[in-house]
């Protein structure tokens, strides 16, 4: 696998060009809460991160007229340590942007206290996640990897979708990459290790040295990789010339000892966060960032979603460390409409929750909290919401943006496309 030349990285001019788009769209963030609440929006898309932002980008290039929500602050003033990946822990620690979760694993509550992360005050493991434009993305530890064809497969199988399928899947993850690691094919055809480079996501190879150089690691690597590989592994390794998002890799989900790839760009982080608040500057009248915007649950007419109903201001979802235990609700709900489709993409927990609280779950449940059982047939379509959890963060996009919709759902508008 070659490295990419200096000539691959970005110029000063280009990221003073970025740095002015950013800041264009954090201060346009004011200007597009005020004409959510009063403009005619096409689409409203519920959840910032790695899901739902990608989709209300691609839908406001379409020239669609977006709302994307988002429950949390857009936090500017951690936009420093969210940007070098060092600062990770601290990111996910801070409470202006902290969403706590503490959830069950292990249905064995032996093992489930056995954990390393359980805590016993909560009931739960701890499961931290972000709340701000960009969701976790802000604070994961960058990791690029396109998923194995068998994790594919099997939504594909569990969902009865074939368009889920490793094969089928394969061209969208090229169409966001825009790898800076390997050459690109000097005569423009497809590269042959099937890596896309014309994609908004930034891809760059984790620098094996920081590992290698250290003795006690190297050690550890080197037993690793005399374990799981050939005599040549480790030198392959400390050379970055192992790719796990190598097409031969991923047919054949070869293990090994491989570097990571990272959604960063010249060291910094790069991703999905950036693209909204850029987008929003360069489209303010296609995609409008609401954030402190806690949705409660979807509207309907009949069978069809119309809106939603929100909670405004800082800090309303009690995960946040910053959020009341007690008391009533900070502020008076309100309601948004959309023309075409309300799509949920509020991430593994609150996406299922979203539907729930709209009466949209199972009725044993339901009723449990008090929760009228909404329209049957979404019901019946729906009634599995929340279960497998293995699957169900990809499964619930699918689902609801298939769902609750007056058009029709296309993936290439999910953020899996260009």
């Amino acid at each position: 696998m070659k490295q990419t030349s200096f000539s691959n990285r970005i110029t000063r001019r280009e990221f003073a060009r970025r740095s002015a788009a950013y800041a264009a769209g954090l201060a346009g963030l004011a200007k597009g809460v005020a004409r959510a609440a009063t403009d005619a929006v096409d689409y409203i898309v519920v959840g910032s991160g790695p899901g739902g932002g990608p989709l209300a980008v691609n839908l406001a290039l379409a020239g669609y007229k977006v709302v994307l929500m988002e429950a949390g602050p857009a936090a500017e003033d951690l936009n420093g340590l969210m940007s070098l990946p060092i600062f990770s822990p601290s990111v996910a620690a801070n409470p202006e942007v902290a969403w706590n979760y503490y959830v069950r694993h292990y249905a064995n509550e032996t093992q489930q206290r056995a954990d390393s992360k359980y805590v016993s005050a909560k009931g739960g493991i701890f499961y931290p996640r972000a709340s701000t434009i960009g969701g976790c993305s802000v604070h994961n530890v960058l990791v690029m990897m396109a998923a194995n064809n068998s994790d594919w497969d099997g939504i594909a199988s569990v969902t009865g979708d074939p368009s889920w399928s490793a094969d089928n899947m394969r061209p969208y993850f090229r169409r966001i990459e825009q790898c800076r690691y390997v050459v690109r094919p000097g005569d423009g055809g497809q590269d042959p290790l099937d890596h896309g480079f014309d994609g908004w996501q930034p891809t760059e190879m984790l620098d094996t040295s920081i590992f290698t150089a250290d003795p006690q690691l190297n050690t550890i690597l080197q037993s690793a990789a005399n374990q799981i590989g050939t005599p040549s592994t480790m030198s392959d390794y400390a050379q970055n010339k192992l790719d796990p998002n190598a097409k031969a890799v991923l047919d054949g989900e070869t293990e090994g000892l491989y570097a990571f790839p990272m959604s960063r760009l010249n060291g910094v982080r790069r991703g999905i966060r950036e693209r909204i608040i850029e987008t929003a500057a360069a489209l303010p009248n296609n995609l409008i960032i609401m954030t402190n915007a806690l949705v409660t649950r979807v509207l309907f007419n009949g069978t069809t979603a119309i809106g939603v109903e929100y909670l405004p201001g800082n800090a309303t979802y009690r995960a946040s460390p910053l959020a009341s235990p007690t008391g009533p609700e900070p502020a008076p709900r309100q309601q948004l409409m959309a023309s075409r489709e309300v799509i949920i993409s509020a991430g593994t927990f609150n996406s299922p929750q979203i539907l729930k609280l709209s009466g949209i779950g199972p009725a044993a449940e339901l009723s449990k909290f008090g929760i009228k059982q909404g329209p049957r047939d979404l019901h019946h379509q729906l009634e599995r919401a929340g279960q497998h959890p293995e699957i169900r963060s990809r499964k619930a996009r699918a689902r609801s943006g298939r769902l609750l919709r007056r058009g029709r759902f296309s993936r290439l508008l999910s953020g899996l496309g260009k």
